[in-house]
């Protein structure tokens, strides 16, 4: 599991390209945001169905318990990092979506010189 956690947070620090402060001009790959939050979500789809050779869930989390109540919060703090990931890669999409824009409108705009 340690090592899994250790590949997970490089994983995390990879997409947003190994920086710890970000800055007004800093810009992110929204892909690689994306790409994740994907890789978490299957991770984390992978260690609730594992199961070992007895049967018995690989994570004490996910198993039930004897009054036949599950324990969700394995999956409900790894979904809310999933959520967190997927906001970022949209919040950063949305950027340069409106930069395209704001381009394209001030070229769209902007008086042509006579010849």
């Amino acid at each position: 599991m340690f090592a899994l956690m250790i590949g997970i947070s490089g994983m995390f620090h990879a997409s947003y390209n190994y920086q710890d402060e970000f800055y007004l001009f800093d810009s992110l790959d929204q892909q690689k945001l994306y790409n994740s939050a994907r890789n978490l979500e299957i991770i984390i789809w992978r260690l609730s169905h594992l199961k070992l050779p007895s049967g018995e869930p690989f994570l004490l989390t996910n198993g039930i318990s004897d009054d036949g109540i599950f324990n969700l919060s394995f999956e409900r703090l790894f979904g809310k990092m999933i959520a967190h990931q997927d906001m970022m890669a949209r919040i950063i999409s949305d950027k340069t979506n409106r930069t395209i824009n704001k381009a394209f409108f001030s070229l769209a705009t902007t008086a042509l010189f006579p010849i």
